[in-house]
């Protein structure tokens, strides 16, 4: 046999050996019976912020005159909030428009020019959730405009513990069901294969729709009661039977 023939037997048998390997799974990767359930929770939480969306819109001749007027009523409206506790950093501009004030005249039919406008946006955020009508009362007094929305949430630390306590309630329940399934079986539930998060929601309570200032008027204080926060999860939980 040639140098060539020994080569071409060798390849041929190597070949043969690859195609004839036998994996033998050890007991641990064998296929294991397991069931799989949802568990869901959803929690009323008592919020600890408020958020109030103040707004101050002015009208002018000029960029300048609408600009001016509107920084005054602005100026005012934090002053008076500061001087009743709120922090300076917890007042923060979310929206500011300049753009030219114009009408359609029905009777030249034509856009008329009236001006410019200036609209500046301010949020308040707020622990004091006893006094979220006050700082309303307070903005609208000094100048704002309107008042865009009023909503309730938790702080970080108070989310984080909300949604530590759905998730344990949501396991709690893939485990009862699980229980359940396993009894109606009359199998025996063995360890946890696998969990997963399906779904994980904390959901903001919004109190009313915007308000105009010209409508609350100089009178007392809007009575705004706070309203509990949604939290929810929802797991997926596979466990072995046996």
């Amino acid at each position: 046999m040639n140098k060539i023939q020994v080569m071409i037997s060798m390849f041929v048998l190597a070949v043969l050996l690859t195609a004839c390997q036998i994996t033998v799974q050890g007991p641990e990767q064998q296929m294991k019976n397991t069931v799989s359930v949802n568990g869901m929770s959803q929690l009323k939480v008592v919020p600890d912020e408020a958020t109030i969306m103040l707004r101050v819109e002015t009208n002018g001749t000029t960029p300048k005159d609408a600009q001016d007027k509107n920084s005054a009523a602005m100026v005012a409206v934090q002053s008076a909030l500061k001087r009743a506790g709120v922090a300076e950093k917890d007042l923060e501009t979310t929206n500011y428009n300049l753009y030219p004030n114009s009408y359609w005249d029905s009777k030249e039919q034509r856009q008329i020019e009236a001006g410019y406008k200036v609209s500046h946006t301010l949020k308040v955020k707020t622990k004091e959730l006893a006094k979220v009508g006050d700082f309303i009362q307070l903005g609208v007094d000094a100048g704002a405009t309107n008042v865009d929305a009023v909503s309730f949430s938790l702080s970080t630390a108070s989310e984080r513990d909300a949604k530590d306590a759905a998730l344990r309630s949501a396991v709690k329940e893939a485990r009862q069901k699980a229980e359940a399934l396993a009894d109606g079986l009359d199998v025996r539930l063995g360890k946890v294969v696998s969990v997963s998060i399906n779904e994980y929601n904390v959901m903001p309570y919004y109190r009313g729709a915007p308000m105009m200032a010209e409508a609350m008027g100089k009178a007392e204080a809007p009575p705004i009661q706070p309203q509990d926060v949604d939290v929810s999860a929802n797991v997926q939980v596979v466990f072995e039977i046996a």
